[in-house]
């Protein structure tokens, strides 16, 4: 089934291992044991096709493993679980990059998944659940590709003591119903001992096998409780828990403090400075309330908004794409970043001049000059989201034998999600600072020509009207965002 021979791997010219020669039957498992750091992940890594060797060949029945394909399933160490997708959605990755349909992988995800005792949690995200659970998902994404080799990479090492007992448990049972051969890289002499019918000893620098050797104790759970077994290992069971807060935060009650605070320093200020200048609160806030049954105010007020959200949606449309590809592919990094970079501290606003000579004075200009300087935000922040996604993360989606766009599309949109609302959140202060700026002049629309006007006028309640306009239309676009982000990133939002 798969052989392995002569495999030999350098990086920088120093050897990692060499001389590694294995044959795995069907139905059969091996269990590597050794030291941290001595090349056991990286051998992994030759076998499912994710890097190539230096020398040696692998082949799974008669065919060369030159990348990752589906035939083989990895479990990583921290279990490979994407954040942004449900319980459901990481079982189905698999077999939705290898086209299966939507009710099909449905049906085998949800079996595999009762299989291993996960009941009722398919719509739960991975940040839900506990080590444990985490880790029992992504047994059940591996088994649910239905493959012909199972690899995992010390794969209950982060678990507390008894969690990691009920697990090699629940992985024997599995094991012997579906009988996928499996090779796993440990550290531990227990766990070497209960799971694997062969044990290979990695060890030397340059590491190689230096003893292989059958394990007539494998599976047998009552080899647990032998001297023998308490003779040969140590335990240390370092209980452990983790427990995840679920705040709820509440739209109205920052805004209501925050009104509350301001209405106090103003009407301090109303009584130390000129009331025409500085007019008390509650007058203001009564014209306001008037103004808000009056067309007039609505017309400048969606005038205005028309113009944020034209700019917002252009930023985004330019900006996240930009910022994945040039995270994600390098020679785009280096051919984009010398531009970004070097015009990226100029002043966007200091280009309205020839924005307006060259797309005249209309709402187009004033969407292009907005759109400028979040879009740049927008690019950057993305593209740093996008480099700090776990490599883990993309090395889980590769390994189910996924292309470069089914990684983009599966890894690193959703990833880069919650970078790219972010941006336009920290930035929708800007846009409405700059979007008065630009309704300041050569216009008769918008909350900025209102506040300009009245102000040209002495119409100093007027004025406050339109402050009020403009600071309703950023509590909006906040919100907006809030929305949008809560709609395409549940995991983020729930977990923050």
């Amino acid at each position: 089934m798969l052989f392995v021979s002569h495999l030999e791997q350098k990086f920088d010219h120093q050897t990692i291992f060499q001389d590694i020669n294995f044959e795995l039957k069907e139905a059969d498992n091996l269990v590597i044991l050794g030291k941290s750091g001595c090349g056991k992940t990286t051998l992994l890594n030759l076998i499912s096709g994710m890097i190539q060797p230096t020398t040696g060949t692998i082949t799974l029945n008669h065919q060369n493993i030159q990348k990752p394909t589906s035939d083989i399933a990895f479990i990583l160490q921290n279990f490979g679980l994407l954040p942004w997708k449900t319980i459901l959605q990481n079982v189905e990755l698999g077999l939705k990059i290898k086209g299966i349909s939507r009710q099909e992988r449905r049906q085998k995800a949800i079996s595999i998944l009762n299989t291993l005792e996960i009941y009722n949690r398919e719509n739960d995200y991975p940040g839900t659940l506990s080590g444990g659970e985490q880790q029992r998902v992504a047994i059940a994404r591996a088994y649910a590709m239905e493959p012909k080799l199972l690899l995992m990479d010390e794969p209950f090492s982060s678990l507390d003591a008894l969690t990691r007992e009920k697990l090699q448990d629940t992985l024997l049972n599995t094991w012997q119903k579906i009988k996928v051969p499996y090779i796993m890289v440990t550290h531990s002499i227990e766990e070497a001992a209960f799971l694997g019918k062969k044990i290979a000893i990695f060890s030397g620098k340059p590491a190689t096998f230096s003893k292989v050797f059958a394990n007539v104790f494998s599976g047998n759970t009552r080899y647990r409780n032998s001297d023998q077994y308490y003779q040969m290992i140590k335990k240390n069971q370092i209980l452990h828990g983790a427990k995840l807060v679920n705040r709820l935060l509440h739209l109205l009650k920052p805004y209501i403090i925050t009104l509350i605070v301001i209405v106090l320093v103003w009407k301090g200020l109303s009584f130390l400075l000129s009331k025409v200048i500085f007019p008390a609160p509650e007058d203001v806030i009564g014209a306001f309330g008037l103004a808000l049954f009056t067309k007039s105010f609505w017309f400048h007020f969606l005038a205005s908004g028309f113009r944020a959200f034209s700019a917002m949606v252009i930023a985004w449309l330019v900006g996240f794409p930009l910022g994945i590809l040039m995270g994600y592919y390098k020679k785009v990094d280096q051919i984009l970043s010398p531009f970004i970079y070097l015009t990226y501290p100029v002043p966007k606003i200091v280009l309205l001049p020839i924005v307006l000579l060259l797309f005249g004075l209309g709402d187009l200009s004033k969407i292009l000059i907005i759109s400028l300087i979040l879009g740049y935000q927008v690019l950057v922040t993305t593209k740093d989201g996008v480099k700090s996604v776990p490599k883990e993360y993309l090395k889980s989606i590769h390994s189910l034998g996924a292309s470069n766009w089914q990684v983009m599309r599966e890894g690193l949109i959703p990833a880069a999600l919650p970078y790219g609302f972010t941006a336009l959140r920290l930035n929708s202060g800007v846009s409405v600072a700059v979007l008065f700026f630009v309704e300041s002049f050569a216009t008769e629309t918008g909350l900025g020509y209102l506040i300009m006007d009245a102000w040209g006028m002495m119409a100093f309640d007027d004025m406050f009207i339109g402050i009020f306009g403009m600071s309703l239309l950023g509590v909006f676009i906040n919100e907006i965002v809030n929305l949008l982000e809560k709609q395409f990133c549940p995991w983020f939002y729930n977990l923050n």
